[in-house]
Parts: structure tokens; sequence; C-alpha cells
């Protein structure tokens, strides 16, 4: 089983790499922080002080403090995973498959405000998946926060990833277990053609059907203090 907490215990990212790769030419700022995982509750989540993705707009350097710690929050029945970029959710997904959360080729939900279906730079080897070192440095150094989903997908942890990026996208219901996959940025003001009422009340819904779920509050896309605020009313 993948020690998530070994790996995940507080580091930066320093090269042109990842998440770090984004304007890594043009910025000031060199290195992004990654914050370690501890178990916990909803009373734990927290923004931090240290910056977790920055990136160039419109000419303007934007730095944004991702989460304090990642949160690894046990249920009866259910885990789910708390972090802030979403690339994390590839090395969350295979821990969960290393220990028996998720059978290989599950079903993946995706609910956010983009499909995240960007190519990798590269693809993983799929006879790599059961070696938490290789996943690990595959998530941090060559992955980003568009690309993480495809090479879920040709690993095998995942035989299909629905998308759930609208109005038409909620309209589905799932009979089955699912793996749940929530970008807070869902609730992000872009996507207020959505009525609020109807996101919160479908992802529960889509809550109760997943026994493993990742949560990613995105920094770059949503005010985290905001993102925070929101999640202990989808996970009530």
């Amino acid at each position: 089983m993948f020690d998530i907490y070994k790996f995940y215990s507080g580091f930066y990212i320093s090269e042109e790499t990842g998440n770090n790769a984004f304007s890594f030419q043009q910025r000031s700022l060199k290195e992004i922080f990654v914050a370690p995982v501890i178990p916990g509750d909803l009373n734990d989540l927290s923004v931090g002080d240290k910056i977790a993705f920055c990136e160039i707009e419109n000419g303007i350097e934007k730095s944004f403090p991702g989460l304090q710690n990642f949160i690894h929050l046990k249920r009866p029945n259910q885990e789910i995973i708390i972090f802030d970029n979403h690339n994390h959710a590839f090395f969350f997904w295979a821990y969960a498959l290393s220990c028996g959360l998720i059978m290989k080729n599950s079903l993946l939900v995706h609910v956010d405000q983009h499909s995240d279906l960007w190519e990798p730079p590269s693809y993983m080897d799929p006879a790599e998946m059961s070696n938490d070192g290789a996943v690990f440095n595959y998530t941090n150094s060559v992955l980003s926060v568009g690309t993480f989903i495809k090479p879920a997908l040709k690993c095998g942890i995942f035989n299909a990833a629905e998308i759930i990026d609208g109005n038409e996208g909620l309209k589905k219901s799932y009979a089955d277990e699912i793996v749940l996959d929530i970008d807070m940025d869902f609730f992000a003001a872009e996507m207020d053609f959505v009525p609020h009422d109807l996101k919160i009340e479908k992802t529960r819904e889509y809550i109760q059907k997943a026994r493993f779920i990742t949560i990613a509050t995105s920094p770059f896309f949503i005010d985290q203090q905001k993102a925070i605020k929101l999640i202990p009313q989808l996970l009530s």
C-alpha cells in the first residue's frame, strides 16, 4: 500500500517541471510548495502562507497560496483526500488502488469547470503503477493541473471518465459505485450560469455513490477561502 504521508510530507518544486513550468522563464518566483498530507477532519482545512501556484496572466505575475495541509479524511465506508492543485489526484488514485479502496477500470466522475483532458508531456508505463516512488515522481514532475486524467485512463485506473462541467452533465445519475473527483472551481463565479443549489444537490448525490473521493481546491481558479467554506456544505 502506498504511504501517502511519507511522500507528501511538504516539499518545494524548484525546477521547470509539472505545475512549476507555467510561465517559468518569465516569472520572478521560481518555486512552488506542495503541502503535507495529514490525517484530519474538516476543522483542519485552512489556507496556507506558501505559494502553491504561480502564473503570468495578461502580463502580470500572479501567485496563489494553497492549503496549509492536505487533509486525509476517513469516514465509515468512505475515504476523502482534500488538496489544492488537481494533478495530485493521480497519486491519490494510485494509493486508493494499492489498498483496495477502488478497483482497476473503475468509473471516474469528474465534477469540474474544466475537462482536464489535456495531453501530458509523456505517459507513465502502466507496469510502474505499483511503484509508489515512480508514481509520485510522475505526478509532481510530469503532470500538471490539466493533464492527469488521460494517464489515469491509459494506466487502467479508470475505464471511463464522465465529465460534469455544466447543466447537461448534472442531469446524469449513477446507479453503481463511482470514484468521485471534485474541483471546487465548479463553484467559481464563471460557473454561476448553473444554479448554485443544483450544484450542491447533485454533488451531494454523487458523494453518496463514492467510496473514494478526491477534492481539489484549485488556487488559480477559485478563491481558497470560498473553496474551503463550501466543502463542509458538500460533505455534510
